[in-house]
């Protein structure tokens, strides 16, 4: 009697461990499966983030462009004897400022603009890379066994994602500056 029920225990104990392994299989192929998209995801919000700043920087470009250009109009109609008014105070004013070339405040929303893009463009590199990462450690996963073969007899159905190919193209400028 005793033996009987030894062996009914650890036959439901060994039953549990396979519940418990086949429904870990799965959730851990869930899991990896949600990395990659939450990954995939991240891609997206980096992308959009760069296209945002580039609209911003070529808002900013023409802005900073257009007041330099008011600025050094102004520069030069000062020192011309026939300047607005003939003051020569206001013109000897100019052509002092003009030689300490004025730093304009939209120069630096472009300098910041260009800090922003680079570091969008590293975040991008990351993510791209976290983004292999977590399809190699899905794909590892759900190829191993036992796990593909406990995933094969639950009908789940493994997604073939792909891994991001990112190698600059040959006519890709080399040096920007």
């Amino acid at each position: 009697m005793k033996r009987n029920v030894i062996v009914a225990i650890s036959v439901i104990a060994v039953l549990v461990l396979c519940v418990f392994i086949i429904q870990d299989s799965q959730n851990g192929a869930i899991f990896r499966e949600e990395q990659v998209q939450q990954a995939q995801s991240d891609i997206t919000v980096q992308y959009k983030r760069r296209a945002d700043l580039l609209v911003n920087l070529a808002d900013a470009i023409k802005s900073y462009n257009n007041h330099e250009a008011e600025v050094l109009i102004g520069i030069a109609q000062g020192r011309t004897p026939e300047g607005k008014d003939g003051d020569i105070n206001a013109s000897a004013y100019i052509k002092a400022v003009a030689e300490r070339y004025p730093e304009l405040k939209s120069e630096k929303n472009y300098e910041n603009y260009m800090i922003e893009l680079a570091l969008t463009e590293n975040k991008i590199a990351q993510v791209r890379e976290n983004f292999n990462y977590n399809v190699k450690e899905y794909k590892r996963y759900t190829r191993k066994f036992p796990t593909s073969t406990i995933l094969n007899m639950l009908g789940y159905e493994v997604i073939d994602f792909k891994y991001l190919d990112y190698q600059i193209s040959e006519e890709s400028p080399k040096n920007l500056l």
